[in-house]
């Protein structure tokens, strides 16, 4: 029987339990309404609005806890150059464009000097429209004018950390058709879309009242090997309309004195030791950052430290490395929130207390009792602190990349995501669920896991009928699995929603293409270039569609017209290069051809059929050095094997033809060491026995393939020329069927 003294401890453990469980659901409410009040101010418009003459802007831009005297909207602004006012220098850029972009690497202070800005705009009458921490579905033009705004207002678009919302939705890429068309982004690129969104709301009211200010990292090399450079995921080639409209401002690095005056007005605020003899020594080690400097002041003050030069850490990837190491130390649990942090974010999930919570508790290791113990503690001291203290719901540059650990499994987690959004959406009515189940549709869909995505895309059109990106990423995934109607029906869904979506025509017509049914793709082709006469890509897939139906003319129109606007494509130069050559314009072919070439050189198929269009113009020698390139770049192309050795014949060079076809079978053999079961191999060493009139081993290797891939090489060889040589033969033709 338990002593009296046992029953008291039980009883205060259950106690200390309860206890934390009511705290945990108070805190968890808590953060709930201040998400609540945070969410944008309607379903179709992206971004939090802030009136004129706000008393908190900074607030409400650069967030922090009020209670923390070193939170960002709190720090002091430096003027980061003697003698030099970067705001007026700001203020003045907008008289050389309406929308300005400010350039610098990571921690440099950039949306601070915009914040600053945007406040004394904000002061002489200027709305400011920050987009929303998660813009997600709404990142569109607004099916009315919103209504917390007018047309006469002057409105400030504040635009901060583009790299992310550039690359989230870019980073999707499908080829279509089998991969013969241009690769084409999943969903619409964000430069695209904020690019109509910006303009929407210059033609509503005066052009001159709206401006925008928007803050970019520019660093030339990846933070880390599993990333692309802050600078790439901007693609200012690619979307040049889009970023053309700015005019860029290079921000510098702050002085040492900038550092020097940060450094004594932060210590004083936060009521810290400080060694003042030393600011200038710190100054000059520091790596040319206001976010290190407060990183640094950050760490010292949570450890009770005085500032001085000796616990300085001068590198602002280090000084995040030092303050992970130390909130692991103090919270080893601690390594599994930042993970769900990295998670969350690379499925551009909403940053959320409860979100991050439930994704924390999913990748905790251990079991049964263990882990109730270790999920009890995070709930109780370790996310709060992390969340208030370390503010992991809004991480810096390099905060969360600095654990430098493998990110968690994105595959093996989706599943349990959506099941923590369908628990949340019936706890919090106004959490975004649809946005979430959403974007766990796109990470299912780009793990190739499409049947997940469609039923993830399914739950956000339960709720949300009218969300035509879920229609039209719903179209893409049925594509994948080959269900081609299915995807028409769900591209034209997209369509009745949103009938100038100009991707969901030009991916309804790469289907239609693909079914056979060419007259409809061309139909959804033009309704293409009538919105976006100067996409390449949609005139590309014309050129093909155009050619397919014998209409080369047409076709060569349409590929003029795509690399009037993209010269460098090597696809559309070979494919107007094999439509020439079709109508027998042999010389503008070879050029065309020389055009790909000299972009893409080892596009063997431009060399092989250069080589055809020179032996037509009787240019043997020249043709034989075409083939040869496309045999030193694929080895084993039997039919530049098989054009080679014409030309050779018809040079009267048959013997050395004949060896040439010996050294195809020797290629052949080689490649059947790599992949034994390849049915194109064997087919390639059938062509080139018939073509050295060997009929018996013609026919061994063309039995070979056909074993592996009837369907296609019997139907192949029925009218393949390389067989004209043995085609009266009964054998050949017992075995092609005829």
């Amino acid at each position: 029987m338990p002593s009296l003294e046992d029953i008291t401890k039980v009883l205060t453990l259950i106690g200390t339990v309860f206890a934390g469980i009511v705290a945990s659901s108070k805190w968890l409410e808590e953060r709930r309404k201040q998400q609540r009040a945070r969410k944008p101010p309607n379903g179709n418009f992206p971004f939090d609005v802030i009136k004129p003459r706000s008393p908190d802007l900074l607030k409400q831009i650069m967030g922090g806890d009020e209670n923390n005297p070193l939170a960002d909207y709190k720090i002091p602004y430096q003027e980061r150059q003697p003698n030099r006012s970067i705001r007026q220098e700001l203020e003045h850029a907008f008289t050389e464009k309406n929308w300005v972009l400010i350039l610098g690497k990571s921690g440099l202070g950039k949306t601070r000097e915009a914040a600053h800005l945007a406040d004394v705009l904000n002061q002489e009458g200027w709305t400011v429209l920050k987009l929303a921490d998660r813009a997600g579905e709404w990142l569109d033009v607004p099916k009315q004018f919103p209504s917390e705004l007018s047309p006469n207002d002057k409105l400030l678009f504040f635009l901060d950390d583009l790299n992310r919302w550039m690359y989230a939705g870019n980073h999707h890429k499908f080829h279509l058709n089998a991969g013969e068309e241009l690769a084409r982004p999943l969903l619409e690129p964000v430069q695209e879309q904020l690019l109509r969104l910006l303009q929407y709301f210059e033609q509503q009211g005066k052009l001159h009242y709206v401006r925008v200010i928007a803050i970019a990292r520019n660093e030339t090399e990846p933070d880390n090997e599993r990333d692309i450079a802050q600078w790439d995921k901007l693609q200012w080639q690619k979307y040049k309309s889009f970023w053309d409209s700015f005019h860029c401002y290079e921000l510098e690095e702050p002085s040492e004195s900038a550092i020097v005056s940060l450094l004594t007005d932060c210590v004083a605020a936060a009521d810290m030791q400080g060694v003042s003899t030393e600011y200038e020594q710190i100054a000059r080690r520091n790596n040319g950052t206001f976010r290190n400097i407060m990183t640094n002041l950050e760490s010292a003050k949570s450890r009770g430290l005085a500032v001085h030069n000796q616990e300085f850490s001068p590198n602002l990837d280090e000084t995040w490395r030092q303050r992970y190491n130390q909130v692991v130390k103090r919270y080893p649990l601690a390594t599994h929130a930042y993970d769900a942090v990295e998670l969350l974010r690379s499925l551009n999930l909403w940053l959320t207390a409860p979100m991050l919570a439930a994704t924390t508790k999913r990748l905790l290791p251990g079991r049964g009792l263990r882990r109730w113990w270790q999920a009890w503690q995070l709930q109780q001291t370790v996310l709060p602190y992390l969340i208030t203290t370390e503010q992991l719901l809004k991480p810096k540059d390099g905060q969360i990349e600095a654990k430098k650990t493998g990110a968690a499994d994105v595959g093996r987690y989706v599943p349990a995501i959506l099941q923590q959004l369908a628990q949340m959406a019936k706890q919090d009515p106004t959490y975004p669920v649809v946005a979430e189940y959403f974007n766990c549709g796109k990470a299912l869909s780009d793990l190739g896991r499409n049947e997940e995505a469609i039923a993830s895309y399914d739950k956000a059109l339960a709720i949300n009928p009218d969300l035509h990106e879920a229609w039209y990423s719903r179209g893409y995934a049925l594509y994948a699995l080959r269900r081609k109607e299915e995807a028409i029906a769900s591209y034209e869904k997209a369509l009745a929603i949103k009938p100038d979506d100009d991707a969901a025509w030009n991916n309804r017509g790469n289907v239609l293409s693909d079914l056979g049914r060419k007259e409809e793709a061309i139909a959804s082709y033009y309704k293409v270039v009538q919105m976006k006469p100067d996409d390449d890509a949609v005139w590309y897939n014309r050129g093909v569609v155009l050619s397919d139906l014998g209409r080369k003319e047409e076709a060569i129109v349409s590929y003029d017209k795509a690399l009037k606007i993209k010269p460098d494509d090597h696809e559309a130069w070979y494919n107007l290069g094999n439509v020439l050559d079709d109508l027998g314009r042999k010389e503008e072919a070879i050029a065309s051809y020389d055009k790909a070439l000299a972009i893409k050189p080892d596009k063997h198929e431009a060399w092989n059929n250069r080589g055809l269009a020179l032996s037509a113009l009787e240019r043997k020698e020249e043709a034989i050095a075409s083939y040869d390139k496309a045999l030193e770049i694929k080895p084993d192309k039997h039919e530049a094997w098989n054009n080679r050795g014409n030309a050779l014949s018809a040079l009267g060079r048959k013997k050395e033809a004949l060896t040439k076809f010996c050294e195809a079978i020797a290629s052949y053999d080689q490649g059947l060491e790599f992949a034994p079961n390849d049915p194109g191999v064997f087919y390639s060493k059938a062509c080139c026995y018939a073509l050295l009139g060997n009929v018996e081993l013609a026919l061994e290797h063309l039995h070979f393939a056909l074993n592996l891939d009837s369907e296609r090489y019997q139907e192949l060889a029925k009218t393949d020329s390389d067989f004209d040589g043995i085609r009266d033969d009964a054998r050949f033709q017992a075995v092609i069927g005829e």
